[in-house]
């Protein structure tokens, strides 16, 4: 109760943004009013209040003396963090399940999915309350907050609704319905500066002729990189432009590649079937496949690289948007992580495990990615996290930091958002909540329904099917975890010469930093071209997203040539494989990690 009248109690904005944060993870997304007491209780008998609480207030020298020295996290409370926030999220597929489940054996002449639907919205009111409705239907004018205000212009938030490209500032919104890409690749730029995405989807000289119809002025915010005209980008576009052009192929999909997408999909949908009757190899076949289909279809149709239609590479990423929404991922991953990869300031991708203090997973272990982060001290204990968290990397996201990014409005301090409609942020809410009841609450009941109707116990029916909801996700998790940290996240891809303030023109040839900032393995293997969904072959892919992953093993090569002539060792970049990927990144993650 202390904890409790703490949060609601909060005066300042500050407070009341981290209470509401906490709250939010706490109450909102998925987590139970066990979870809720449980964590409480923990933290009263610790006598650790949360942050933002006024039990956690302290004199200026107390304060400055906690600041110096963050507090520390130990191995168990993190993990137990960690399992509190699941058990909740158990907790509620129990009920749910059982609502179901007894409205139907009642009788009563209600749809049980009727009654789930009301259920779930009474869980919503009960524990959300009016004040998540609010904002969930509310706009918020205020601005997300970022750590480095400085690179506010490059974070997603110009100040405007204009198209910020080569520093020029161009009004295409009457231009939108026209896009030949359709409107949801247009509408990633608007207020943005988006050199990099402007650049990286279009490979011929005819979109540049486009925009001059639409220039405004000259008052534009000047991109982080260059696109010199005899620079790396330039030659190595025109040579991949070239190599499309006298083969003639599309650099979308081949049809083997489709093959093999809707191939794996069919093995999704029949695993899926054999999963929710208790299957026990469907803990494997279902997470390979859906990697191999739903995955590569979400990663894919974002970048509009499986069809020159738009409409189907949208709906390919509402099929693959089991483990994020297509909203943030095209957010954090086609805006944030690929115009700026590995730029401390601006990638998301690099604070996806440091679990900062003041952030709300400040509780548990992490670890840091690039030199340029601070370290904490709770980082040597890394090898702690990473028994667990790869694991709960696709779940977690789905689940937890989906709500707190449409929430917040900004993605670990470093991307802003921009604001969803109130039509939209139900749409997303919604959307997570389908994903919640076709991975959870339906085979949750139907696993456990079999096992009673076989004369299994009752403990025996709902252990087995906890387990049959987490293991799918763990394997996933792990499979999504190394596949996408190997291909960044080592010594030679974390340029130590970033500044801590970044300047227009600052970061050099844009495509050279792509190269750079990527590692390559087993580039010319079509088997791991396949198992990878072609991110094997990162370094191309970064370059040129809009081209499917079944043609980059064919633009390696050129790739390679160009950027040798521009100094850069490609071969020695593209010499390793899969385990050697994942040993310097073990490596990488000692030397920072370990000590300061």
């Amino acid at each position: 109760c202390r904890t409790i009248r703490s949060h609601f109690g909060s005066s300042s904005v500050h407070d009341r943004t981290q209470g509401r944060r906490w709250w939010c993870r706490r109450l909102v997304f998925g987590e139970s009013g066990v979870t809720l007491t449980m964590t409480a209780a923990c933290r009263i008998m610790t006598s650790q209040p949360h942050p933002g609480s006024q039990d956690a207030k302290a004199s200026p020298v107390e304060q400055a003396e906690a600041d110096a020295k963050p507090a520390d996290v130990t191995p168990l409370a993190s993990m137990a963090s960690v399992f509190w926030q699941w058990a909740g999220i158990v907790v509620v597929l129990l009920g749910v399940a059982s609502a179901h489940w007894g409205v139907d054996r009642l009788g009563l002449g209600i749809d049980p999915k009727i009654a789930v639907g009301f259920l779930l919205f009474a869980v919503i009111m009960a524990f959300g309350g009016i004040g998540f409705v609010r904002r969930l239907l509310v706009e918020d004018e205020t601005k997300a907050p970022l750590y480095d205000e400085g690179v506010r212009k490059w974070a997603g938030d110009t100040g405007d609704r204009y198209w910020h490209i080569h520093g020029k500032r161009y009004d295409l919104t009457s231009y939108v319905s026209q896009h030949p890409g359709g409107r949801r690749a247009i509408m990633l730029g608007e207020g943005q500066e988006c050199t990099a995405l402007f650049e990286s989807y279009h490979m011929t000289e005819l979109p540049a002729k486009v925009l001059e119809k639409y220039f405004v002025d000259d008052k534009g915010v000047q991109p982080y990189f260059t696109w010199k005209q005899d620079g790396f980008t330039a030659e190595v576009t025109k040579a991949v432009r070239n190599y499309f052009r006298a083969n003639r192929v599309p650099r979308v999909a081949s049809w083997s590649a489709l093959a093999v997408m809707w191939g794996s999909f069919a093995a999704v949908l029949l695993s899926y079937w054999r999963w929710i009757h208790g299957d026990w190899r469907c803990l494997v076949v279902l997470p390979v496949a859906y990697w191999l289909s739903g995955s590569a279809m979400l990663h894919n149709g974002s970048h509009f690289a499986i069809s020159r239609f738009p409409t189907v590479n949208y709906l390919c990423e509402m099929i693959g948007s089991a483990h994020t929404s297509p909203h943030m991922w095209a957010r954090q991953h086609c805006v944030g992580h690929h115009q700026y990869v590995n730029v401390p300031q601006l990638d998301p991708d690099l604070h996806h495990f440091r679990h900062e203090p003041e952030g709300p997973h400040g509780d548990e272990l992490g670890w840091r990615c690039t030199p340029k982060h601070e370290h904490l001290s709770k980082y040597s204990k890394w090898r702690w996290a990473f028994s667990y968290i790869p694991f709960w990397t696709t779940g977690v996201i789905s689940f937890v930091r989906d709500f707190e990014f449409c929430m917040e409005r900004t993605m670990y301090g470093v991307l802003v958002l921009p604001g969803l409609t109130p039509l939209q942020r139900c749409a997303h809410f919604f959307g997570r909540i389908v994903v919640l009841l076709v991975a959870g609450v339906v085979p949750f009941r139907s696993i456990a329904a079999t096992e009673w109707s076989d004369g299994g116990s009752t403990a025996w029916g709902l252990s087995k099917a906890f387990l049959f909801i987490m293991i799918p996700w763990l394997v996933h998790g792990v499979i999504y975890f190394c596949i996408s940290q190997v291909s960044h996240v080592n010594e030679a891809c974390c340029p130590k010469e970033l500044d801590n303030v970044l300047l227009p023109g600052q970061g050099g040839d844009w495509g050279k930093h792509q190269i750079l900032s990527s590692w390559d393995y087993s580039v010319q293997s079509g088997v791991m071209n396949i198992l990878t969904n072609g991110l094997n072959v990162q370094s191309a892919h970064h370059l040129f997203p809009s081209v499917h992953p079944c043609h980059l093993r064919a633009l390696a090569p050129i790739v390679s040539a160009v950027a040798e002539r521009h100094g850069v060792d490609m071969p020695g970049r593209q010499q390793d494989n899969f385990v050697d990927a994942l040993h310097r990144l073990w490596e990488w993650l000692g030397q920072l990690n370990d000590k300061a």
